[in-house]
């Protein structure tokens, strides 16, 4: 929800959005997984949205979500592909706050000859990442 647009019985309208709360990480970067996106804490925030798009308009959200706390770990996410992301708080009545800055990161895809193996383990679970040089 959005600040109300005024309308003709009232002459004043007094709409005060939430600032827009500053990321902490990543602010950008090359990561094998997913990264924690995290940004401040607003006192006055009842929770978040968080947008993640593969263009820097934001026109198709890859991620549109709602959460509570001030992190956020994207699940499922293509490798090899440029993500940007932007967060704003909702106030205690939902109203949306300010969009943060735009901040990007990158899904590299694993290097060749990367395998996965599974040592001998009593369980018969647990998997290690090798890279072969």
């Amino acid at each position: 929800r959005a600040c109300p647009s005024p309308s003709p019985r009232r002459s004043r309208l007094t709409c005060q959005r939430l600032r827009a709360p500053l990321v902490i990480a990543p602010l950008r970067g090359a990561f094998l997984k997913p990264p924690s996106l995290e940004w401040e804490a607003l006192s006055d925030a009842s929770g978040y949205v968080i947008e993640l798009s593969e263009d820097l308009d934001f026109n198709q959200p890859f991620v549109s979500e709602q959460v509570a706390k001030p992190r956020y770990v994207p699940l499922s996410l293509p490798p090899g592909k440029t993500f940007y992301w932007r967060i704003r708080a909702l106030d205690q009545g939902q109203m949306e706050g300010l969009w943060s800055q735009i901040h990007t990161f990158r899904l590299t895809v694993p290097p060749m000859g990367s395998a996965l193996t599974a040592p001998p383990s009593p369980s018969g679970f647990g998997f290690t990442h090798t890279v072969s040089q």
